[in-house]
């Protein structure tokens, strides 16, 4: 089957969506099927590569409104999905550019399609400074929600949702397709298909710091979004004699800046109880995993999440975590799920404390993670999915 993963992100990119695109392509060619990924282009790629068995088209298109974005480059990218002749279609996001241009050529299209839900934020409210606080913002969000969902929900056979969970921010969209779409619903969790299937030796904790008693490490994108910050005065402020916070993240800017600032402004506290922070960028997968797996538990402080990868490599590498309450976070299973600063201090302390607790959560995690989130799974209820459709 030709099968066509539509994407506003894709590798070499790290975030969330581009790592679940790249799994889902991975599961796909894994089943027989010739792959294809349309994206946007990024500084020194080529408009068409081929990546792991899979065909990446990218586009000169970033936003649908951008004026960066051409007329020319929309019209190619619509061209693409007529004469390619897909048989099916998975959109990955409401609000991708991708989805929203992909509406304009879907009347003559004869693919099946999908669309996978990341969360919806469209009409969530972010508070701005003036001189209007971001009502604008919110209003535009608004209008796109009552005008692209009705069109958007017509426009597809099946909804894949990560999490069964409705709320009224991120996961109303679930809500909506309940309503609206209840019998083209389906739940596939996250997964990630380039975890090492065997165990990796974590050498990096006897030869980096041998005397660490308690390691913390978190790896995501350097950004105000993922509040690094926030992570490393919640350590300081833990206390937690010879331990250590590794944050990990694709490259250097100046947000990374910021963070080394502040490990120096902190360094008074870190060094009375002799903790340390380090900042590492740019590294591979393989050197990542080694310091997950010397780790003994992971740390998140993220504003906005839906269901993090991170969580789930966590549970993959059999170690427990604590992380900030947004999306589904506190669905998961596997770790401490805290709406404050002074409970995310305690979670801190709690593990570093108990061992006991530290296996409990652990036990948790890696049931949840066989059942769930693990490649079997996600191959399975793909699998089942696609099969049902044709």
């Amino acid at each position: 089957m030709k099968i066509l993963v539509t994407t506003f992100t894709f590798f070499p990119n790290k975030d969330g969506v581009a790592v679940a695109s790249a799994s889902l392509c991975d599961l796909l060619i894994k089943c027989g099927h010739k792959v294809h990924v349309a994206t946007s282009r990024i500084a020194d790629s080529s408009a068409i590569s081929q990546i792991n068995g899979i065909y990446v088209r990218r586009f000169a298109i970033y936003n649908c409104g951008d004026s960066e974005s051409s007329d020319q480059e929309i019209c190619k990218y619509l061209r693409y999905l007529i004469t390619e002749d897909f048989d099916l279609i998975i959109n990955q996001n409401w609000d991708s550019w991708t989805t929203e241009l992909f509406l304009k050529a879907s009347r003559v299209l004869r693919a099946k399609r999908i669309l996978v839900s990341h969360g919806l934020a469209k009409h969530i409210f972010h508070f701005h400074r003036r001189p209007f606080w971001g009502v604008g913002q919110w209003f535009r969000g608004l209008l796109w929600s009552f005008s692209y969902l009705p069109r958007l929900i017509r426009a597809h056979d099946r909804f894949v949702f990560l999490f069964s969970h409705v709320d009224f921010k991120r996961f109303l969209d679930v809500g909506i397709c309940r309503l609206f779409a209840p019998k083209r619903i389906h739940y596939i969790p996250n997964s990630i298909s380039d975890l090492p299937r065997s165990k990796i030796r974590p050498f990096f904790r006897q030869h980096y710091s041998p005397e660490i008693q308690f390691l913390l490490v978190y790896v995501s994108n350097f950004c105000d979004h993922k509040d690094q910050l926030r992570a490393m005065k919640v350590f300081a402020a833990a206390g937690i004699p010879n331990s250590s916070l590794i944050l990990i993240g694709s490259q250097k800017n100046a947000y990374s800046r910021l963070m080394r600032r502040e490990a120096n402004s902190l360094q008074q506290y870190l060094s009375h109880n002799s903790q340390s922070i380090h900042i590492l960028a740019g590294l591979s997968r393989k050197r990542v995993f080694e310091i997950v797996s010397a780790s003994d538990a992971f740390l998140m402080t993220a504003k906005h999440e839906v269901m993090p990868l991170v969580l789930i490599e966590s549970m993959a590498f059999k170690k427990p975590w604590i992380s900030t309450i947004s999306g589904c976070i506190d669905k998961m299973e596997g770790g401490l799920p805290c709406s404050t600063d002074n409970e995310l201090i305690q979670a801190v302390r709690r593990l570093s404390d108990s061992k006991k607790l530290r296996r409990s959560l652990v036990a948790k995690g890696t049931r949840a993670y066989a059942k769930y989130y693990s490649p079997e799974s996600f191959a399975l209820r793909w699998g089942k999915l696609i099969e049902d459709m044709f």
